[in-house]
């Protein structure tokens, strides 16, 4: 799940340039599914799939830590000189997570908070409660989160809904009390429950016309993003944009065909019928698509931020502004990736210190 660039009209909410290197195609895949379904549908709930291995939550696809994932984003923040307060919270909240997950049994309940920042920060009026079921397995466990996106900002709400959700009564002030502070509970709690408890509290109601939608879209949309998955590979950084507004833009011409015929037979059988690949879409679909402000980005600058923080850890939600280049190296002795400053050099990695990384 920031901004579109007033100059370029590149999407930041979409960072398109974090592909220049190898691409992982099943979580480029999983990060357009998501983007479209936060930012461009607004979903209730989405749901993820994560592995925890060697005491650290992974990303399944990549098999990269969300901790290290987290940890870029700080380093990418400072670079931009923009604060880093948000960002140390979500690392702190992973690695309490990750404490937990070791001695978590399957059925437990995973209960993770993320009010909205400030607006000065980009943030939206609304936030999201993570609802998460650990899987069975000892050395491997498979964790599934479900994001549920709440209204609001008062965060006496917020601490009403952890305490009615946890049984732990908090008196939190500022939103990064909460997410750095994630709660397993030895309970199976059922996801009925969650939703009404945040229901009482915060408003949520689930949508479960919008969800079929969505997935009806997908549907269609499954070749068209195939192909981006394929020229992502290849393609200069202004065809995969246009590649990417086609495919946005393409969603959202769906979208409202099925609101307004509210017959997915008529209109999806006629998309199948003309087997549209994504390079047919361009030349109509490939300009900049509407700004819209939502919790995956935004397309105006200086808007909304991402309160989800596993779409905000996604590739697709990298925090970075700038296109590094030459800049960004893996370390030969622990494999995390570094970021030259600009017109500086470093004689040790930023990770592990170690002396093979040296420019």
């Amino acid at each position: 799940m920031q901004v579109l660039e007033r100059e370029t009209g590149r999407n930041d909410a979409f960072r398109l340039e974090r592909y220049v290197k190898e691409i992982n195609k099943a979580s480029l895949r999983d990060d357009l599914v998501a983007y479209l379904g936060e930012y461009r549908f607004a979903l209730p709930k989405y749901s993820y799939k994560l592995t925890f291995k060697s005491d650290h939550l992974l990303d399944p696809n990549k098999k990269v830590s969300l901790e290290d994932m987290a940890h870029k984003s700080i380093g990418t923040r400072l670079l931009e000189n923009k604060s880093t307060y948000r960002e140390i919270a979500e690392k702190e909240g992973i690695q309490m997570l990750d404490k937990k997950l070791q001695i978590a049994k399957k059925g437990d309940t995973i209960i993770w908070i993320s009010p909205p920042g400030e607006k000065s920060e980009g943030y939206g009026d609304y936030g999201f409660v993570f609802y998460g079921k650990v899987g069975e397995g000892d050395l491997q466990k498979d964790i599934s989160i479900t994001a549920i996106r709440v209204d609001g900002e008062n965060l006496g709400e917020y601490n009403k809904a952890f305490q009615m959700l946890t049984r732990i009564k908090t008196s939190y002030s500022n939103p990064e009390q909460f997410i750095a502070n994630p709660q397993v509970l030895s309970d199976n709690l059922p996801e009925g429950y969650v939703d009404t408890a945040l229901g009482l509290t915060l408003g949520f109601r689930d949508n479960l016309k919008e969800k079929e939608k969505f997935q009806k879209v997908i549907q269609v949309l499954n070749p068209l993003i195939e192909d981006f998955t394929q020229l992502a590979n290849y393609a200069t950084l202004a065809e995969k944009e246009k590649a990417f507004f086609s495919l946005e833009n393409y969603a959202l011409k769906l979208k409202k065909d099925y609101e307004e015929l509210q017959g997915e037979k008529i209109i999806f059988s006629r998309s199948s019928q003309q087997e549209f690949r994504l390079q047919d879409l361009v030349r109509d679909y490939g300009h900049q698509p509407p700004k819209v402000a939502g919790s995956c980005g935004s397309t105006s600058k200086d808007s909304f931020t991402s309160s989800n923080i596993f779409n905000k850890l996604s590739e697709l939600n990298s925090l970075m502004s700038d296109k590094y280049g030459d800049r960004e190296f893996d370390c030969p002795e622990c494999g995390r990736t570094n970021i030259r400053p600009k017109d500086k050099l470093i004689s040790n990695c930023q990770h592990c210190n170690s002396s093979k990384v040296a420019c």
